[in-house]
């Protein structure tokens, strides 16, 4: 298991449900282990929960990248590749 015992997969799938609550921990721990990663806020709300996280958490804030509509430019890019 490439991330060890500390994280499994239910924390994968339903962290991003957490973290808009407050617990960064998630966040935090994972860029400890994986510095080179890259995390990104995506969705309707992403922009309105990082200026929260901006605001509580501003070292972590400088490490995230906000992208609202990323899964429209996946949907894109996927769709002139093979369509």
């Amino acid at each position: 298991h490439p991330l060890g015992n500390q994280y499994s997969r239910r924390d994968l799938q339903w962290n991003p449900i957490y973290c808009p609550s407050g617990d960064t921990g998630f966040a935090e721990d994972w860029l400890k282990k994986f510095p080179e990663s890259a995390i990104a806020l995506t969705g309707g709300d992403s922009t309105l929960f990082f200026s929260h996280l901006q605001l509580q958490f501003p070292d972590l804030a400088t490490r995230i990248k906000v992208s609202p509509n990323l899964i429209f430019l996946g949907i894109q890019a996927v769709k002139q590749q093979h369509f």
